[in-house]
């Protein structure tokens, strides 16, 4: 009520009238006040002024204050007076005839193209929801002009378009009665109210002011100087050319390079809603089109590649940021190591985490299993217990229960350290100690000269050498790779960059699992 707009012709002030006039009995000096707009009414006399706003104004504030709108008495039971026109609906909760609140909604276009049926019953739906402390627990009436409402519980079959709406009233006690529009002035001036409609304003750059241009032409020597060439001796098929006195570029509006109109330019046709944000090439080609200023490829290009919000929220195209940087191949072997946790297996012996521990030269790898949550304590010393174990080959082994992963984990080690590595050319086992691993078949029992020490040690330099060279060839293919697909940035101490912190969308604040070596 107190939200409702001021009356811009007869038929707006009529609904107001209208509505305070049904509760009149409850306004003192109702006539009185309104006097200032029943003169309106009156055949050519609309002329809104001071004396009406007054009393349009007091007419609003009575309406929503003691004795018109009243506190419920829950020892009476509620109506609601519903309502609904060609562009709103409106309702009336109220005691005895005295109001206790009112309920006013614009109809949206989709809404509108309703039929009356569906926008009567939209109606009631909608102000039970929104008294629902009020309705719900009690029998209530509700007062409708549409006579086909009456009989809406006691249909056996309901179209599907009303169910919807049907079920919003399960569980309230009420009963509808049918009373004709006349009757019912309060909701129908409710369900008419003018909504004004919403204008929304936008500024962008107007047209290029010719006199700040020419002006700015006349103090650029650069341009001075061509157009002075041309008055004496314009060439027959140049570039420039001079045209009531104004100088243009292949018949486009020259602009000094620098021009205080390139900084609003630029915003117009890259920032505003007429550039939407493009790209350096289509925002270039646009303003190509319609001017030139000596050095435009060049200015468009950097604001594009400047702008925020396009660095903020414009998908990357361009290749990831930042060279593959390969660590530095170490001299000795078991001096180097790496470590990773594989975390979410399922429990198995008590253990659900395997911690790998490679050899970064020999690429020897030990495999040691540990229960979540593990402390440094726990890894250190799991560490230092477990990285120069060794196992011998078994004759045979069998196992009906897979599920227990944690006893398959050395045989997974001594897999891995004996199997053919891509990148050193040779197995990790025999990488560090200098011999191929054991066979897996017996050829019986062998003698070892001691003889035969001295030359192992030699072939394990040997063996050294050649993993640092493969290393080195496999790190150089690998970089080579990935510098294909990413673009090397250079910055500088002090320089602003942006930081994208997550590519992909974050659900929620834990880190992203890497799926390669994770559970199916």
């Amino acid at each position: 009520m107190l939200q409702w707009p001021q009356p811009k012709d007869i038929t707006g002030l009529r609904g107001f009238l209208g509505l305070t006039g049904y509760y009149r009995r409850f306004v003192k000096s109702y006539g009185e006040i309104a006097a200032p707009l029943t003169k309106l009414l009156q055949k050519n006399a609309f002329k809104w002024d001071e004396e009406a706003t007054l009393a349009f104004e007091s007419l609003k504030t009575a309406m929503t204050t003691i004795p018109v709108l009243a506190l419920p008495d829950w020892s009476l039971p509620f109506m609601i007076e519903t309502d609904a026109s060609g562009s709103g609906l409106g309702a009336v909760l109220s005691q005895n005839d005295h109001p206790i609140a009112f309920f006013s909604q614009k109809l949206s276009p989709r809404a509108q193209s309703k039929s009356i049926y569906e926008r009567e019953l939209m109606v009631v739906v909608l102000s039970v929801q929104k008294w629902r402390h009020y309705l719900l627990g009690r029998r209530f009436t509700i007062v409708s002009d549409q006579k086909a409402l009456k009989f809406l519980l006691e249909q056996r079959e309901v179209q599907p378009q009303f169910q919807k709406w049907l079920t919003k009233l399960l569980g309230y006690d009420f009963e509808i009665i049918y009373q004709p529009g006349l009757q019912n002035k309060a909701a129908d001036a409710l369900s008419r109210v003018e909504h004004p409609l919403e204008l929304n304003t936008m500024s962008t750059s107007g047209i290029v002011d010719m006199e700040i241009v020419t002006k700015e032409v006349e103090k650029d020597e650069e341009l001075q100087q061509i157009a002075q060439q041309l008055q004496v001796n314009p060439p027959p098929e140049g570039k420039y050319s001079l045209v009531n006195g104004k100088l243009l570029y292949k018949g486009l509006v020259v602009l000094s390079k620098s021009s205080s109109l390139i900084p609003s330019l630029l915003h117009t046709f890259h920032d505003s809603i007429f550039g939407g944000h493009s790209g350096f090439l289509r925002t270039y080609k646009r303003m190509s089109g319609e001017l030139y200023w000596k050095g435009m490829k060049t200015g468009v290009k950097n604001y594009v590649e400047q702008c925020e919000i396009c660095q903020r929220n414009k998908y990357e195209a361009t290749k990831s940021a930042g060279v593959l940087q390969p660590l530095p191949i170490p001299d000795r072997i078991l001096e180097d190591w790496t470590m990773d946790f594989i975390e979410g297996l399922p429990k198995a012996g008590g253990m659900n985490v395997i911690m790998v521990v490679v050899d970064r030269l020999s690429k020897y790898a030990y495999f040691i299993t540990l229960k979540h949550p593990f402390s440094a304590k726990q890894v250190a010393a799991k560490f230092i217990d477990k990285i120069v174990r060794r196992h011998d080959i078994p004759k045979c082994f069998c196992n009906e229960q897979p599920s227990k992963w944690n006893q398959f984990i050395p045989w997974a080690e001594l897999w891995y350290n004996t199997t053919f590595h891509a990148s050193t050319r040779t197995t990790p086992f025999q990488a560090v100690y200098g011999r191929p691993p054991p066979p897996l078949i017996s050829y019986g029992e062998k003698k070892t000269p001691n003889n035969e020490v001295e030359v192992l040690l030699k072939e394990r330099d040997l063996a050294i050498n050649a993993l640092k060279e493969n290393l080195t060839i496999a790190q150089n293919r690998m970089k080579k790779l990935a510098d294909t697909k990413r673009r090397e940035l250079k910055f500088k101490v002090g320089d602003e960059v942006f930081l994208k912190l997550r590519p992909y969308h974050q659900r929620s604040l834990a880190k992203k699992r890497a799926e390669k070596l994770a559970p199916n």
